[in-house]
C-alpha cells in the first residue's frame, strides 16, 4: 500500500458498553466503539460479531437496530461466508426515520501482510465485506454502498487493517458522497 497516495488514521477506541450513556438503547451490546462523536454498539462471541446500532454524542441521537447486523462469523477460515439483513425504524426529532439494508462477508484469501509501518504479520485471513442500505428521513432518501477489504490475524476478533470504498447516492443515482 506504500504506492497509494493519501492516508487516513482512525482513532478507534473500544470500551465496555456500560461506559456509554447510550447503553440502555442497545440491549445485548457488550462493547462500544468510539471514534470522535460516533459510537457503535456491538457484541463479540465465539460465533459472530453483531452490531446493535450506533449513537452520536454531539447531537444525542441513538439509532438502535430493530434487527441487529451480524457483520461476520467465527471461526474464520478460507471460504467462510455469511450474509445478513439489518434495519431500524424510529422517530427521530419527531419524524420517521428508516434504515434497511443487507450485508455479506467472505474470507477469500490467506497469506502474510506487511503493514504500512513495515511490520510483517505472517498469517492473516483476508475478508471482503459489502454492505448496502437505504436511509430515509424527512423526505430524503440515500443509498449507502460500503465495500471493505479486511485483514484478520489468528488471535484477533477485530480486524487489524482494512481499506474501504464508500459511495452514497440519492434516489436518482446522483453521487452525494464518494470516499
Amino acid at each position: 500500500f506504500s504506492e497509494i497516495p493519501g492516508s487516513s488514521v482512525g482513532l478507534l477506541e473500544v470500551i465496555p458498553a456500560g461506559s456509554s450513556p447510550f447503553v440502555k438503547s442497545f440491549d445485548g451490546a457488550q462493547w462500544t466503539t468510539v471514534n470522535g462523536d460516533q459510537q457503535g454498539f456491538l457484541s463479540l462471541s465465539e460465533n459472530n460479531m453483531q452490531v446493535y446500532g450506533n449513537a452520536n454524542s454531539a447531537n444525542g441521537v441513538a439509532l438502535p437496530f430493530s434487527d441487529p447486523l451480524v457483520q461476520w462469523t467465527y471461526p474464520m477460515e478460507l471460504g467462510t461466508n455469511s450474509s445478513d439483513e439489518f434495519g431500524a425504524e424510529i422517530m427521530l426529532f419527531g419524524l420517521p426515520y428508516s434504515l434497511m439494508g443487507e450485508s455479506s462477508f467472505e474470507v477469500d484469501a490467506w497469506g502474510s501482510l506487511v503493514m504500512p509501518d513495515g511490520v510483517e504479520i505472517p498469517e492473516v485471513l483476508r475478508g471482503v465485506y459489502t454492505q448496502y442500505y437505504t436511509e430515509t428521513y424527512d423526505g430524503d432518501t440515500a443509498n449507502w454502498y460500503l465495500n471493505q477489504v479486511i485483514y484478520f490475524a489468528p488471535d484477533s476478533l477485530l480486524p487489524l487493517f482494512y481499506h474501504e470504498i464508500l459511495d452514497v447516492t440519492d434516489l436518482e443515482g446522483n453521487t452525494i458522497l464518494d470516499v
